[in-house]
């Protein structure tokens, strides 16, 4: 992922880490609106908007530990971008410890039947945007549709020609599995072109916390 190296200067004025929360505490709060209102219900309905950046924020997050063998905190910043992925490096204080990763998510609903309308949605929900030309932040495509496997491919086609303001994009997607299962889900890796993972979020909350010793400094909440 595109990395913004914080300097020591910025980290004392406004620690981002600070700000932010562990993926972990995130879902516990969301999984209780799941349980009120049930996962269609925050997967789909307008109202729940930011609660949808920050459960799929969180999911990423999990991916974003995988790759890198770190912990990473998460903030939803007021206007840009919508979500922001903060993590602290071996780097020593003196040398910009901490690395963030602003992430813009879009999501394509289940009503498409084709690519080209999900094409189309992430085009006027994202692509039309005008982002600063020095400001790159990855892309986060939530593929909320029962195609999502096939058009994940096909995004991964566009995007090798496409001429955005983005940097790395990625596409997320719940897998159908067992019902007793919670939150089966893969993430690729679009642009560029990776490797795809598929996690169980049973799993991935099980996992020992990868600890660092910023950690007793700075972060807010930590496992």
């Amino acid at each position: 992922m595109q990395i913004q190296i914080i300097t020591q200067s910025e980290l004392s004025k406004v620690d981002p880490v600070l700000q932010s929360d562990h993926p972990k505490f995130l879902l516990e709060k969301l999984i209780k609106i799941i349980d009120m209102e049930g996962a269609k219900t925050l997967l789909r309905s307008p109202i729940h908007g930011n609660n949808r950046d920050l459960l799929i924020g969180a999911l990423f997050a999990f991916y974003a530990r995988k790759i890198s063998s770190r912990e990473w905190f998460i903030q939803k910043p007021e206007k840009f971008p919508d979500i922001e992925l903060s993590a602290f490096s071996d780097r020593p204080l003196a040398d910009k410890p901490l690395d963030t990763v602003g992430v813009e998510i879009t999501s394509i609903p289940e009503k498409p039947n084709t690519f080209e309308e999900a094409l189309a949605i992430l085009a006027e929900g994202k692509l039309s945007k005008l982002y600063q030309r020095d400001i790159r932040p990855a892309l986060l495509v939530f593929i909320n549709n029962t195609h999502a496997p096939a058009w994940a491919k096909q995004f991964s086609e566009f995007f090798q020609r496409s001429n955005d303001r983005f940097g790395q994009v990625f596409a997320i997607y719940l897998l159908e599995v067992n019902p007793t299962d919670s939150f089966v889900y893969e993430v690729d890796s679009l642009r560029p072109t990776g490797e795809n993972y598929v996690f169980k979020l049973n799993e991935e909350l099980a996992r020992k916390f990868i600890a660092h010793p910023m950690h007793e400094r700075f972060a807010r909440k930590i496992v």
